[in-house]
C-alpha cells in the first residue's frame, strides 16, 4: 500500500476508533455533507483521498482572544520605537 493511501487510512481511522473522540463518529455525516456542497459550489476538486476529517473542530463562534491584541500593540510599539531611533 502507497505511503498517502497509508496515512490516509490512519486519519480516517483516528476518527472513527480513537475513544478520546467518542463523539467523532457522529458527526461524520455532516462531514459529508459539507464535502458534497462544497463540491457542488466549487470549481476545486477534492479527492476523497485528500479530505482530513477534523470533525471536532466546528465551532458556532469563536471567542476573541486577547493575546492577539497584545502580539499586535507590542509589535506596533517596537516598530515605533525602531522608527523614532531611525529618524533620530
Amino acid at each position: 500500500m502507497p505511503q498517502r493511501w497509508r496515512n490516509r487510512l490512519r486519519v480516517w481511522l483516528g476518527v472513527v476508533c480513537d475513544p478520546r473522540k467518542l463523539p467523532a463518529p457522529a458527526l461524520l455525516p455532516r462531514f459529508f455533507r459539507q464535502w458534497f456542497a462544497y463540491r457542488r459550489l466549487s470549481d476545486e476538486r477534492a479527492a476523497a483521498v485528500d479530505l482530513y476529517p477534523c470533525v471536532l473542530d466546528a465551532a458556532a463562534n469563536t471567542p476573541f482572544d486577547n493575546a492577539v491584541t497584545l502580539d499586535y500593540g507590542c509589535g506596533l510599539f517596537e516598530f515605533v520605537r525602531i522608527l523614532g531611533a531611525t529618524r533620530g
